[in-house]
């Protein structure tokens, strides 16, 4: 199903989103990032290459630097895991 609302307001809604809903609970981590995952298979089938050599020219410097963070946490679990198999 398409959306139906702007561009702005989709992207105001997910840069504000804590929560499905009127649901009062803590921000939902894990489903900020199944969003996030969500996305990213959607770069990851639909973008040009020249488009994702063009990534940085749109991050702000904090967006780039969380990007890198997020980037170093995914390869130390992946070293993490590689050493838990060799010692297996």
């Amino acid at each position: 199903m398409p959306w139906s609302g702007g561009f702005e307001e989709l992207q105001r809604y997910l840069r504000h989103f804590v929560n499905i809903g009127d649901d009062p609970s803590p921000y939902n981590f894990n489903g900020v990032v199944h969003l996030m995952l969500a996305l990213l298979d959607n770069l990851r089938e639909n973008a040009l290459e020249a488009e994702l050599e063009d990534i940085r020219e749109s991050l702000t410097d904090e967006q780039a630097a969380f990007l890198l963070r997020l980037a170093e946490s995914i390869r130390q679990e992946g070293r993490a895991s590689q050493g838990a198999t060799a010692n297996d």
